[in-house]
C-alpha cells in the first residue's frame, strides 16, 4: 500500500473480502457444486488470511440478490450478467437453500475456532442432502409407475 494510491484491491486485502468477480468464480463454484473448486478456494482463501465470516455474507448477499434478479429484477439498480447467467442455469431452490444454511453458519462462526472446517462441512452437507431429495424424488417416481 504505497505510493500514495490505495486500490480496490487494496481494499479488499486489507477487510480479508472478495473482489467481484472472484466472489461471482466462488459462488458459481458453489451452485455448480463443484466440490474440488470450492474446497480448493476456501482453502486458497484460508491461507491468505481472507475473513471467512465476511466471505460466507458476501456469498449469502450475492445469492439475496440473485434470487431478487429471478423475482423482481427491476430492483436491481445495475446491469449484472452474472445474475442472468445463474438464472438460466441453476434452480431456485438450491438458492434459497444455501441463503438459509449459509445465514446460520454466520453465527455459528462467530464463536467458532476453526470457521474453515465449519464453511467446508456445511457446503458438503448441503450438497448431501440435495443428493438425498434427489433419491427420494426419483425413489417416488419408480414407486408410483409400480402402481400404475
Amino acid at each position: 500500500y504505497s505510493d500514495n494510491e490505495i486500490t480496490l484491491a487494496d481494499i479488499h486485502d486489507i477487510n480479508g473480502t472478495l473482489s467481484r468477480d472472484e466472489l461471482d468464480l466462488f459462488v458459481e463454484f458453489l451452485l455448480k457444486k463443484d466440490v474440488v473448486e470450492f474446497i480448493k478456494r476456501i482453502e486458497l482463501y484460508d491461507n491468505e488470511g481472507k475473513n471467512l465470516v465476511k466471505i460466507v455474507q458476501e456469498v449469502v448477499d450475492r445469492l439475496k440478490d440473485c434470487i431478487l434478479y429471478l423475482n423482481v429484477p427491476s430492483l436491481l439498480v445495475e446491469q449484472d450478467f452474472f445474475y442472468e447467467k445463474i438464472a438460466s442455469e441453476i434452480d431456485e431452490n438450491l438458492i434459497y437453500l444455501y441463503i438459509k444454511a449459509f445465514s446460520t453458519l454466520i453465527n455459528e462462526m462467530k464463536t467458532s475456532n476453526n470457521n474453515k472446517i465449519l464453511f467446508e462441512i456445511e457446503f458438503l452437507k448441503n450438497i448431501n442432502i440435495q443428493f438425498e431429495n434427489v433419491n427420494v424424488i426419483q425413489n417416488e417416481k419408480k414407486e408410483q409407475k409400480k402402481c400404475i
